[in-house]
């Protein structure tokens, strides 16, 4: 008789990671939307600062950081983020 072993998950072990998606306020009244990947909420403001700052050569003054949302990774999580046009869109 052959015994058959199951690889078995053990979520204690595994650090849990969590889809972030923030938003930023500008002190022009712009809003931006920012989704990170991080294991809590502070390193998930920490990575959202540094990808902001990355996108622009002078990043515009923030006047509000929110959490938006915050899900569990699995296998086909995402969020749609909505109100993103190009910026040389033009009326056709």
């Amino acid at each position: 008789m052959s015994v058959r072993k199951t690889k078995q998950r053990n979520d204690s072990l595994d650090p849990s990671l969590f889809l972030y998606r923030l938003s930023v306020v500008t002190e022009d009244g712009e809003t931006h939307t920012i989704v990170v990947l991080a294991e809590d909420d502070e390193t998930a403001f920490s990575a959202a600062e540094k990808e902001w700052e990355r996108n622009f050569l002078v990043p515009p003054k923030v006047a509000e950081w929110a959490l938006e949302e915050k899900r569990r990774v699995k296998s086909g999580s995402g969020y749609v983020v909505s109100g993103i046009e190009p910026e040389n869109s033009s009326d056709v």
